[in-house]
């Protein structure tokens, strides 16, 4: 289940990416928020908080 949890984040990531690649824009930065946010709610799931 965490292999797969990770295996959705980094698809997630490597969207935002390509996103924001294609936007001209700071990926890295970018790409740092929305891995924290990820994982926050990746914690929340996994506590239940979430569904």
């Amino acid at each position: 289940m965490e292999l797969l949890r990770q295996r959705s984040q980094q698809q997630v990531a490597e969207r935002w990416i390509s996103v924001v690649a294609n936007a001209g824009v700071d990926g890295r930065a970018l790409l740092e928020e929305a891995t924290a946010l990820l994982e926050h709610y990746g914690q929340l799931f996994a506590a239940g908080v979430l569904e």
